[in-house]
């Protein structure tokens, strides 16, 4: 038996047995992403915060109503609508494990169908995912990850995983639905996914007289997707074409490239090794690509390898032209045709590329390693065996690496006790309407404290006027206590215009200070105060 062929030979005898047949890799492969996604990242992870509570506030606008965040624009409305809802019965620990599970589960059948033509083996499909995630622990391109915490994207390369697997099992229409529900959940991923398959096909219609597919069933595949991505791509489309001023949208532009997203979207900003990392990665998966390519006669899986291979090549010309546009040999604003680069980069184009190069090396590495092992060993069990040990430690490789997101918080253990002291507090004491002046490491305050905040570094809107605001709230805020400090504290009267000028209730402080008023609760990190409303 070749690595082409089933992991089984025996024919399943019901209906029954091919059902649990079908869901046993299914559920192993997810069981895999569960473990990972929980011992490597605790809840909540860095952005689930971002996503829960925001979503907790669409179904519940009582909820933090003052919150700044909250209430700007909502462009992963589809996120929201799905997930939101549980809040209202349930805690955001408990919505977070529902959606985690709900998204990983649909990763796992999305990897499932994109590596069976590859990797019939659920072994060999085991091996493969957990080194494509310890590859993503260890290095990244742009910042991007697929297995951590819960956020639309995950859901996002799930679905665009399936609908690749079945575009390879020539189920166009089908494959059309599930990216068209993958731009819905994020447009941004799902639109450069379908961009780069359209560019393969396109080039196929071009070079291979073979190729010949009917406009018919073109057009009923383009509004399929266009149908099943419009909930998300109308929230998507209305934040970017929101009514404002050119400054303001210039503005909102260079903050976001520049200033709050720049390690996700400034190629000047991404270290030499990860260009290097990437690099090795690539070339490798491409070796190993043309390997099973020479070794493989089945024409159907030589087409389903090309066409996973063309979508990588083509996310490799978004990528490059990204780097491209971005270079520059001084200031952003000094480089020729700066505004037209910077709203060009504002669009992620090295997003796919971040996933697709460590998931191709991963599925021809695999691949190539279960074929040498077939032809030195040429025993069905003695593979697996071999491939579920080297899966195990793959694993536990990538577990036991230092990562940063492992406690999101960024806290030593003392300091975080204290943070969820401070947070209880408030939970406990604040007015539901309070709105908080919280401090720059101001972890999941919404999570904990369930109450609003002025302005946080973390949580930035994707509006342009909303970007305006929040760096013109996180200047106002600098400027006041840079202003003030002269005499080395705060006193009631400076206090007071802080008050007015942002409508504050609370404060929570850790170096800020000191105040001429006495905190309403103090332990050994933290102050709060508690201030008379204007």
């Amino acid at each position: 038996m070749h690595e082409s062929e089933s992991e089984s030979s025996a024919v399943p005898r019901s209906r029954w047995d091919r059902v649990l047949a079908e869901l046993r890799p299914i559920l192993v492969l997810w069981a895999l992403l569960s473990l990972w996604s929980l011992l490597r990242t605790w809840i909540p992870a860095v952005n689930e915060p971002h996503y829960l509570c925001k979503a907790k506030h669409w179904w519940d606008p009582s909820w933090c109503d003052r919150d700044f965040f909250l209430a700007s624009s909502n462009p992963h409305l589809v996120y929201y609508i799905t997930f939101g809802w549980l809040t209202r019965f349930l805690s955001l620990t408990e919505t977070a494990l529902i959606a985690r599970a709900v998204a990983l589960l649909t990763v796992a059948v999305g990897w499932r169908e994109l590596t069976r033509p590859f990797l019939p083996r659920l072994s060999s499909q085991a091996l493969a995912l957990t080194l494509f995630l310890l590859c993503q622990a260890v290095v990244n391109f742009s910042g991007e990850w697929l297995v951590g915490g819960t956020e639309s994207k995950v859901l996002s390369y799930g679905l665009a995983f399936l609908g690749l697997g079945q575009l390879m099992r020539q189920r166009p229409l089908t494959a059309a639905a599930l990216i068209g529900l993958a731009t819905a959940y994020h447009p941004l991923v799902g639109v450069w996914i379908t961009l780069c398959l359209c560019g393969v096909l396109v080039w196929w219609r071009l070079r291979r007289p073979d190729f010949r597919p009917s406009m018919r069933l073109a057009s009923a595949a383009a509004g399929i997707w266009l149908l099943c991505s419009l909930p998300g791509l109308v929230p998507a489309l209305l934040t970017l074409a929101e009514p404002v001023d050119e400054y303001t949208r210039y503005a909102g532009d260079y903050l976001q490239v520049y200033y709050r997203l720049k390690h996700h979207l400034d190629p000047m900003e991404f270290a030499w090794w990860r260009y290097a990392s990437y690099a090795v990665l690539l070339l490798t998966g491409l070796w190993g690509y043309r390997r099973w390519m020479a070794q493989q006669a089945d024409k159907q899986q030589q087409r389903s390898a090309r066409l996973l291979i063309g979508v990588l090549l083509f996310s490799l010309l978004v990528a490059a032209a990204g780097v491209l546009i971005g270079l520059r040999f001084g200031l952003p604003a000094e480089m020729p045709l700066f505004k037209l680069r910077l709203k060009l980069l504002k669009f992620y184009p090295f997003r796919v590329f971040d996933v697709l190069v460590p998931l191709v090396f991963a599925v021809f590495v695999t691949a190539g390693f279960a074929r040498m092992l077939w032809q030195r060993y040429r025993s069905e069990r003695r593979i697996r065996s071999l491939l579920n040990t080297v899966t195990i430690v793959t694993l536990c490789v990538g577990l036991v690496l230092p990562f940063s997101d492992r406690d999101s918080s960024r806290m030593s253990p003392a300091q975080k006790q204290a943070w969820l002291q401070a947070c209880q507090w408030i939970r406990s004491n604040a007015d539901p309407d309070a709105l908080f002046l919280t401090p720059n490491r101001s972890w999941a305050f919404k999570w904990f404290a369930q109450r609003a905040e002025y302005v946080t570094f973390k949580d930035c809107p994707q509006d342009a006027s909303g970007i305006v605001e929040w760096n013109e709230r996180l200047s106002g805020l600098r400027k006041w206590a840079e202003t003030n400090y002269d005499d080395r504290y705060y006193s009631n009267r400076e206090v007071a215009e802080l008050v007015t000028m942002t409508g504050i209730t609370h404060a929570v402080v850790d170096r800020l200070g000191p105040f001429e008023q006495e905190p309403v609760f103090e332990n050994d990190y933290y102050r709060i105060y508690q201030f008379a409303r204007p």
